[in-house]
């Protein structure tokens, strides 16, 4: 499951990255969803950097663990640290993804604007 969601954010960071717009066709293409889709390709590394972080706080706090001891210590912790991550990568994603959609927006005119002569 975890993976599957890595990918997901993954594939959609890339076409951010590439194509400039979210994967709405709708919206307009801006370099603010470029900027977001390099922001969440971040999330490789920040799963990799917290797992390294937590194994070795984990084996300096349990000194003398065999590895085989260690692996299976250390196998729940790091996958529950890992989906904590990538869910507020998609959190983030999803939230900023919004937020721009809303700053790239057209601006819509009112009706008053509408019915006015362009003279």
């Amino acid at each position: 499951m975890i993976i599957g969601i890595e990918i997901a954010i993954t594939l959609v960071a890339l076409y951010m990255l590439v194509m400039g717009r979210p994967m709405s066709k709708a919206t307009a293409a801006s370099w603010k969803f470029r900027l977001l889709g390099g922001l969440l390709l971040t999330m490789w590394p920040a799963v990799f950097l917290s797992v390294i972080i937590l194994a070795f706080v984990w084996a300096l706090r349990h000194p003398g663990l065999t590895r085989e001891q260690f692996e299976d210590q250390i196998r729940w912790p790091a996958a529950g640290l890992e989906f904590g991550v990538v869910v507020v990568y998609a959190i983030l994603g999803a939230v900023f993804e919004k937020l721009l959609k809303r700053q790239v927006a057209p601006a819509r005119a009112t009706p008053a604007q509408e019915r006015m002569p362009l003279a």
